[in-house]
């Protein structure tokens, strides 16, 4: 492919700012096209620069500017879109646009020689169409002509007969770069300045008489050049042809177009007149503007759909597929022509549009989202979220009651309910609002965020309450204790409040896209595989995962992250968003409120996870349910980080990948003020949970490091399980705990056991037992008190327990609990969580003894497992405590 040796700026390997050239596309009288590429991400573009000669006039080169920057704010699906403006180094302007992939009119024409009536109304209605809109953003194109319409897909016949031939997206090319100002132009003769190298007066064939009068133009300007490619289409000639200028603007100016035969028109008079009319010399006989142009085409061609099949008269025509856009058909095909030209522009949802009255211009309507199949979709969400809430539960002796929860979470919970009321008031109203304001998807993603909002003050001012409580309690067990209480208590507003959010978004993510008309688009092969294939994949997936994680796992905290992701996979299945001028901001508003459920369920897990670690510590299991409680918490907490970024990253990837699949829309891509609101409260709401909550876990934090120690003697300590006949509760007293390892004092290693038999070692555990029964003050308060607490692991011998039995007689104690696990014996796996080696009182059932010179003994080696079963029946047959022996040294 050459470069063109007139512009050395242009070299193939050249830059353009970021862009590389790999060749010339095209050249005209105006400017040239290149194909280039963006190394950054390989994606290849058209780029269209001016001529030196004319980027030297200053008004044309501010001109092409203000246009091309008008031209970027159509999107319209038949105007080639404007991707970036720049300039050259030596000041040229240039624009870059989509590379397209097809033929031009002109080339189908030089193959074709003409086309059948129909076939040339389906083209030249979306071009139609699209100066409609230019039109609208006070745009004249002025340059219309075959080789500026562009059909972007192959038109070879299709091996079907009966299907014709196969369809084309229709494109308007050169808008800004083929236009001429006659009140900028310093050369009257510029205004005939050729458009194609080697081609004379190939732009004047088609210009208007107004153009050649060097008078201003407006829209009718257009429709001159409209009527004269028409006619071109028709008959396979200009109305006006001559290789002399002079004589071809005498015919423009004054001689009437030649008359179309009844073959070139389909045997309609009316299609005749109304070639005749876009052609008449002044503007003002023209047509007002292209929607009368278009609805007069519509009749003239007879567009219009057949009548249903059940109906006798009726030819059957195939309807096109919902995601079809608006194809155009370019061969005759077996069928009837007038039913062919129905179904290849009509734009249905579904179904065929019927018109028995004069035929109206086919354009999307901004049609109303409401009605009763949103209303059911929303009110089913919204029901099916609130039954799987309560069928969920909150942990606890809460379980499935309501009004315990917000009994539990205390008076600030009652914002839920207006906040919910609201909430749903505001989405079941936007849902009825019609579609032409651009902010109604982000105005109930809004919505649905005040339960979220109301979710602050009832858990953020109960954590400060909670924290400043712990911080004073007096010991680091109290606050401990505290901590878990105030984490049980305020998560249920985070769990009714993550809950309360991820309802109404679910119910917005199934709302859009809910209406009844739109302009259908073409699909690609992936895009019907992202329509029902892929969807329908991904949620039988994760319905089949999640459910599989219930069962094998336990995992509740997941349960609601995969309810919500298998909704939003199975909402594409059930209720796709249909491929059209609208779907990309349809696309974008389901898939911002899906990952935003997502987000919520995810929320809603981990609170509710939280709350069942917090109720462990004061729901009086034994304690080997609790550590296996733990254990179960713990890995679905690792579950459900994992499950979470896994589906969120699936479910952002599937959303970019629709996205991406969708035209782009026709109105601006500005964000509407709901949408800047919601950017800015949701970073706003993440910080503040995130501060609020790690300040309130940093106390439970430091009362966990400080509990260090008495966690490591726990993690190391399992005493046998006591036998149904001891039942009686420890009471408060200083604790001996006697480990595989070592002998501890209420938490604090004080000996190895290993190095007990060693005189000095015996000697400073007497002076810390010592210590510790002089510390300790009996109140007259009518309490039962004991000297000691005796927890020993199961594992150690008798003689060790012995020893330790006589330094606690020698330093005064006498009244002593034998602590025995209640229920099984607990097993701690390594890698447990820290706070499995907590004891707790309740873990415990506790046997009274009296530490004396003659009582129970066994022999040395047994362990205190076997030994605590014999003292066991001694004391169930004893009317008291029972006698331990325990001779001083």
């Amino acid at each position: 492919m050459s470069t063109g040796a007139s512009d050395a700026a242009f070299t193939t390997g050249s830059l353009i700012d970021r862009y590389r050239v790999e060749g010339l596309l095209g050249e005209g009288g105006m400017g040239a096209v290149y194909a280039v590429v963006d190394p950054s991400i390989g994606r290849r573009f058209a780029l269209k620069v001016l001529r030196p000669s004319i980027a030297a006039e200053a008004g044309m080169v501010a001109r092409l500017e203000r246009e091309a920057r008008a031209t970027a704010d159509l999107h319209h699906p038949a105007i080639v879109e404007i991707l970036h403006l720049g300039r050259t180094e030596d000041g040229r302007p240039y624009v870059v646009m989509p590379l397209l992939e097809g033929k031009t009119l002109r080339e189908e024409l030089d193959v074709r020689k003409r086309l059948l009536p129909h076939e040339a109304w389906a083209i030249l209605r979306e071009v139609g169409d699209a100066l409609a809109a230019a039109h609208e953003a006070g745009i004249v194109h002025r340059d219309l002509k075959p080789e500026n319409i562009f059909l972007e897909r192959s038109l070879e016949r299709s091996p079907d007969p009966a299907r014709g031939r196969g369809a084309a997206r229709v494109r308007l090319l050169d808008f800004g770069i083929a236009k001429i100002d006659p009140a900028l132009a310093s050369d009257p003769a510029s205004l005939v300045k050729l458009t194609q190298t080697g081609m004379p007066l190939g732009t004047p064939v088609y210009m208007a008489p107004e153009q050649w009068w060097c008078q201003p133009v407006d829209g009718r300007t257009d429709q001159y050049a409209f009527g004269a490619v028409l006619f071109e289409l028709l008959t396979g000639r200009p109305p006006f042809t001559s290789r002399h200028f002079a004589e071809l603007l005498q015919m423009h100016l004054h001689e009437p177009p030649p008359e179309l035969s009844a073959a070139e028109t389909g045997g309609e008079p009316a299609v005749a007149a109304l070639v005749e009319r876009l052609l008449a010399k002044k503007a003002e006989d023209r047509f007002a503007d292209f929607e009368e142009v278009l609805a007069q085409g519509d009749e003239a061609f007879h567009l219009e759909v057949a009548p249903p099949p059940s109906s006798p008269e009726a030819p059957r025509a195939t309807p096109p597929e919902t995601t079809a856009f608006a194809a155009t058909q370019l061969a005759s095909s077996t069928g009837d022509p007038r039913a062919e030209l129905a179904a290849t522009v009509a734009v249905a949802d579904g179904e065929a549009r019927t018109s028995t009255t004069s035929p109206q211009r086919t354009r999307p309507r901004n049609e109303a989202v409401g009605g009763r199949g949103a209303r059911w979709i929303f009110a089913a969400a919204t029901a099916l979220g609130l039954g799987g809430l309560v069928l969920l539960g909150y942990p606890g002796d809460a379980g499935r009651n309501v009004a315990r929860w917000f009994e539990i979470g205390g008076a600030g919970m009652i914002l839920f309910i207006p906040s919910l009321v609201a909430a749903m008031i505001a989405i079941a109203s936007a849902a009825r609002l019609r579609e032409r304001r651009r902010g109604d998807g982000y105005g109930r993603c809004l919505a649905a965020l005040l339960p979220a909002v109301a979710m602050g003050p009832a858990t953020y001012m109960g954590w400060a309450i909670v924290r400043r409580t712990a911080e004073s309690a007096p010991d680091l067990g109290q606050s401990f204790t505290i901590v878990s209480t105030g984490t049980y208590e305020l998560n249920t507003a985070r769990f009714v409040g993550f809950a309360l959010t991820s309802i109404p978004l679910v119910a917005v993510a199934a709302l859009a896209g809910v209406r009844t008309e739109g302009r259908p688009a073409p699909v690609t092969p992936l895009g019907k595989v992202l329509h029902r294939g892929l969807p329908l994949s991904l949620a039988v997936v994760t319905a089949s995962f999640g459910a599989a994680l219930a069962m094998l796992l336990a995992a509740p905290a997941a349960a609601p992250l995969f309810v919500v992701a298998a909704f939003v996979f199975g909402l594409d299945v059930v209720h796709p968003i249909r491929v059209d001028d609208r779907s990309r901001r349809d696309v974008l508003h389901r898939s911002l409120a899906s990952v935003a459920a997502l987000l919520a369920a995810t929320g809603l897990g981990a609170a509710r996870s939280e709350a069942s670690d917090a109720w462990l510590w004061q729901a009086g299991t034994t304690r080997s349910e609790r550590i296996e409680a733990l254990l179960a918490a713990d890995r679905e907490n690792v579950w459900l980080a994992y499950c979470s970024l896994i589906v969120l990253s699936v479910y952002v990837a599937y959303a970019a990948l629709r996205l991406a699949q969708q035209p782009e829309p026709r109105a601006p891509g500005r964000l509407p003020l709901a949408a800047w609101i919601g950017v800015a409260l949701l970073p706003v709401l993440t910080a503040m949970d995130v501060v609020f909550h790690g300040q309130f876990f940093e106390v439970r934090r430091r009362a966990v490091e400080g509990l260090g120690e008495s966690l490591a003697t726990g993690m190391n300590l399992s005493p046998p399980p006591a036998p149904p006949s001891v039942t009686a509760q420890p009471v408060v007293a200083p604790a001996i705990q006697v480990t595989r390892d070592a002998v501890s004092l209420d938490g604090k290693a004080i000996a190895r056991l290993s190095a007990l038999s060693s005189t000095s070692v015996q000697q400073s555990v007497l002076h810390d037992l010592t210590n510790a029964a002089a510390s300790t003050a009996r109140s007259n308060d009518g309490a039962r008190h004991v000297d000691l607490s005796l927890l020993v692991d199961r594992t150690v011998s008798w003689s060790n327990v012995a020893l330790v039995l006589s330094l606690a007689r020698e330093a005064g104690a006498t009244e002593v609990q034998v602590l025995l696990t209640r229920g099984e014996a607990p097993v701690i796996p390594e890698g447990a969580p820290r706070e499995a080696g907590l004891l707790l009182p309740t873990d415990f059932a506790a046997l009274d003894a009296q530490l004396a010179d003659e009582g129970f003994e066994t022999e040395p080696t047994r362990s205190f497992e076997e030994a605590a079963e014999a003292l066991a029946a001694r004391a169930g047959g004893a009317s008291g405590p029972v006698q331990l022996r325990a001779p001083k040294r």
